[in-house]
């Protein structure tokens, strides 16, 4: 894929729409190489719930002395800038982000690109696509299971894994399903 890619990870305090955004975890690739990571946790302007600690290991002492959203910002944008936001269910991982930005008076629109949606078109045959089944049926070493980087790194191994085991063009073609369907968001990275 010609365009860059950035695969992106949130944890948050919860699914509820009052939650906010814990941890954010991005790697963005162009021509199929890594040129930038990110990776920082935040003050969620509350305490992190005993189940994401239980599910993350994310402790109410981990974001004592974490920036906010506001002050992450700045990088957010660079590393983002002109990338396809990827993401294992984009819907949840974009929702977050776009309330963070849109409470700072920023627009975020980007093109997405699901790896669930990836996963259920060029393998078919599997019926489970979360990531915990991708990087079990992959056989994909993760370093640790819902921490944000840690995550976009699995995304990013299936990506690749994608690469080998499909051409090019099957590939590309399972993505721009997803842009086409964006078209307007698409237009604006050419």
């Amino acid at each position: 894929m010609s365009y860059p890619l950035a695969f992106i990870d949130v944890e948050t305090t919860g699914g509820s729409i009052d939650s906010r955004v814990l941890e954010i975890g991005i790697i963005r690739v162009e021509n199929n190489r890594v040129v930038d990571t990110f990776e920082t946790m935040l003050d969620p302007l509350g305490y992190v719930p005993p189940i994401i600690t239980e599910i993350t290991g994310i402790t109410n002492d981990d974001i004592e002395h974490a920036p906010q959203f506001e002050q992450a910002v700045p990088r957010l944008l660079e590393i983002l800038d002109g990338t396809i936001f990827t993401a294992h269910n984009v819907s949840f991982d974009y929702g977050f982000m776009k309330r963070e930005f849109a409470k700072q008076h920023n627009l975020f629109a980007p093109p997405l690109l699901c790896t669930v949606k990836l996963s259920r078109r060029l393998f078919p045959q599997y019926s489970k696509h979360s990531l915990e089944a991708i990087i079990e049926r992959h056989q994909i070493p993760v370093s640790a299971r819902h921490r944000a980087l840690a995550d976009a790194e699995a995304m990013w191994q299936f990506y690749q894994l994608m690469l080998h085991e499909f051409d090019l063009d099957t590939v590309e073609q399972a993505m721009m399903a997803q842009l086409k369907r964006q078209e307007p968001a698409f237009r604006l990275l050419r």
